[in-house]
């Protein structure tokens, strides 16, 4: 992952077993996959310090027998290191008395690389301290505008491209 990149993060729920589970994940060769509980209705979050999350779409899935259920969240890194991302899924269970409870599965924990890149890098610097950098800009311009408007300084730049022009002469 790369920092303020948006990356899809899928997490995909089967009952029908691993080869259709598979088929519907849009996934790269570092798929890992964890066995837990199964329910008819499912909630997954992802979660992670130094990432911005948005899932896309409900949190709460009924699970089929005949499809994986997939949930995609959109995962932006917010610094680069070594962060872990959490996967949390819950299972809706019907207890006796026509009620409902809220199950919390174990979490899983990834951890992943960020890295970031020398443009990310930059724009946020220059979006942090642009105002200072335009003032110390100004400063400058104007002192250097300043020194070179002086009589001796101008004389002294004049003596040296002579002596420049004086030695690359013969070559032109």
């Amino acid at each position: 992952m790369w920092v303020g990149k948006y990356a899809s993060v899928e997490v995909g729920i089967s009952t029908t077993g691993l080869s259709k589970l598979l088929a519907a994940l849009h996934t790269d060769p570092k798929l890992k996959i964890d066995r837990i509980h199964v329910g008819r209705f499912m909630e997954v979050a992802v979660t992670g310090e130094h990432f911005e999350i948005a899932p896309e779409g409900d949190a709460e899935r009924l699970v089929l027998d005949d499809a994986p259920t997939i949930w995609t969240f959109a995962v932006q890194p917010q610094k680069r290191g070594r962060h872990v991302l959490h996967i949390q899924a819950f299972i809706r269970v019907k207890l006796p008395g026509n009620t409902e409870e809220r199950r919390d599965l174990p979490a899983i924990d990834r951890v992943v690389r960020v890295r970031s890149s020398v443009p990310y890098v930059l724009s946020r610097f220059w979006k942090g301290h642009w105002r200072k950098l335009l003032a110390v800009g100004s400063i400058l311009g104007g002192l250097v505008t300043y020194v070179f408007s002086l009589d001796p300084v101008k004389e002294r730049i004049n003596e040296i491209l002579m002596m420049v022009f004086e030695h690359i002469k013969p070559l032109l």
